[in-house]
């Protein structure tokens, strides 16, 4: 018999989580919380990456990334720090399922290039801040989704200061009422709300690179 390795965090006091995949647009949503138990968005990364990246599957299909889509407005208050002395570009190869728009052509130009990822950064000029043009923000917002965006420099208040998508996850929360549905079917219907929204978000992202 095969031994398995189990990752140290998912050893005793392990618990059952739900999830749904979407195959169109590689999306997949997964329960955070219910009575007594949480998977943090941190753990969940991490896990479907160890999940995706195992030898065998490697073989198959290279390297595969995970990237936990972050709020809506994460991007705007990632760019919208008063000061920004450097922002962060990390952008990873679209899913070769893509087909049009911007994400297309990124994928064309890293898959003609063997590239998987690029990581940008952006400097400014001494005692200057950083001011995003319209190909930076196209960019961010893209990268959002596939890789991150992150910024360092001062607050309102004049204090060192970064953020970055990363820390902005996106959760969803909703309330199951037993006596009217089960806990799988409110997920269901959760997860497909969140995907259309999304994909909306995705579109508009598209439509202004």
């Amino acid at each position: 018999m095969a031994s398995v390795a189990i990752p140290e965090y998912l050893r005793p006091n392990s618990s059952q989580f739900t999830y749904v995949f979407y195959p169109e647009g590689h999306k997949l949503f997964y329960e955070a919380q219910y009575p007594g138990h949480k998977l943090s968005p941190t753990i969940a990364t991490k896990f479907f990456f160890e999940l995706l990246n195992q030898p065998e599957l490697k073989e198959i299909f290279n390297d595969v990334d995970v990237t936990h889509e972050p709020t809506k407005d994460s991007v705007r208050e990632v760019l919208d720090m008063p000061k920004k002395d450097v922002i962060r570009i990390h952008l990873t190869r679209p899913n070769p399922d893509v087909f049009g728009g911007q994400k297309d052509k990124i994928k064309q130009r890293y898959l003609a290039m063997n590239v998987t990822s690029t990581t940008q950064e952006y400097k400014a000029t001494p005692g200057e801040t950083i001011t995003p043009d319209d190909d930076l923000i196209a960019e961010a917002n893209i990268a959002a989704s596939n890789g991150s965006v992150k910024a360092s420099g001062l607050d309102e208040n004049g204090h060192r200061h970064t953020i970055s998508t990363v820390n902005h996850p996106l959760l969803e929360e909703d309330t199951v009422d037993p006596n009217n549905e089960s806990r799988d079917t409110k997920f269901l219907e959760t997860s497909s709300t969140m995907k259309a929204e999304l994909d909306q978000r995705e579109q508009q992202a598209q439509n202004n690179a």
